[in-house]
């Protein structure tokens, strides 16, 4: 049980070195085939049925689970004990201070790597047969580098299908959110520039080669820059609904404080190379847009999300 209660006792620079943990999967280091990596921060409630949902709904038996706790001030540390005495499957190493969405999860995959690594919200909740539409695809074909499931709010309405961007702004946004669950433009597989961190399954050498999640963002915008960085390499974002999970969306504290610097730090390096690219699965889906609109306040325009607003453009096939 020692081995699987880690307490980080050096800082982050320290802990990171990409090029020895690279040497690591050319040996025997890695923990399974697949390492589900979830940082967290408090919201131990939220934690203990996202571990729960995995345990209760994964079938495969080569899997780990590694909590990655942020110095969490609730009752976090006392109910991952706990679990983890009672789960073979399930580890957890906590952090000196809380580091943050991106820096957790680079600690997660550097500390208990796995063939691939599926990183994982703690706000989430998965369905039935989640893990191998997320999986077999990145061991079937090399040139797809991450895979993102369906993700829906509790009331089965779609929380993201994929990561588009449009020509209003350079800030992307989640194509057909609240669709529901059901509608046929969001149940196909295809590829996307980028998917939400909230569940991102990525092999392991690809997540090492590119250094994993930038820590210049704070909460925000690192897991596009991530996918940004796969696709400079040539490697695919699917996005899979076969995959589902519920996701709560946003419940750690303090998590849009930086919402500003993160999208500024994002423009200035992408802002040149980001294609507009949304209305191009409208118009495979029957779609056309009408208008961009802000669901967003207190933004410049330059660093604001804008969303569609759509009309059917298909007989028979109405926007929801």
């Amino acid at each position: 049980m020692e081995k699987r209660l880690i307490h980080q006792v050096m800082p982050y620079h320290r802990i990171i070195h990409w090029q020895r943990a690279a040497l690591k999967l050319k040996g025997d280091a890695l923990s399974s085939r697949v390492s589900i990596v979830i940082p967290v921060f408090n919201q131990w409630e939220l934690t203990r049925k996202c571990i729960r949902s995995i345990l209760d709904h994964t079938e495969e038996n080569s899997f780990k689970i590694l909590i990655v706790d942020n110095h969490s001030d609730d009752r976090t540390e006392e109910m991952l004990a706990r679990m983890v005495r009672e789960n073979e499957a399930l580890a957890c190493i906590r952090t000196l201070r809380n580091y943050g969405y991106g820096p957790g999860c680079n600690i997660g995959a550097l500390t208990w790597p796995g063939e691939i690594i599926v990183f994982l919200n703690n706000d989430t909740e998965v369905a039935p047969g989640w893990l191998p539409p997320l999986v077999s695809p990145l061991e079937k074909d090399c040139d797809i580098g991450a895979v993102g499931p369906k993700l829906l709010y509790k009331n089965g309405s779609l929380q993201c299908g994929g990561v588009v961007f449009n020509p209003r702004s350079n800030i992307p946004y989640h194509i057909y959110e609240d669709f529901p669950g059901d509608h046929r433009a969001v149940n196909k597989p295809r590829f996307f520039a980028a998917y939400t961190g909230a569940c991102l399954a990525v092999r392991a050498e690809d997540f090492f080669e590119l250094q994993g999640f930038d820590p210049i963002y704070s909460n925000g915008m690192e897991d596009i820059d991530f996918c940004l960085r796969m696709g400079e390499r040539n490697k695919k974002i699917l996005f899979n609904p076969a995959s589902v999970i519920y996701h709560l969306k946003g419940q750690t504290a303090g998590r849009g404080e930086r919402v500003l610097q993160n999208r500024r730090i994002f423009v200035s390096r992408w802002k040149k190379r980001i294609v507009p690219d949304d209305h191009c699965y409208y118009a495979e889906d029957g779609f056309s847009v009408e208008a961009y609109y802000r669901p967003e306040t207190g933004l410049p325009d330059k660093y604001a999300r804008f969303r569609a607003k759509l009309a059917s453009s298909a007989s028979g096939f109405q926007p929801f």
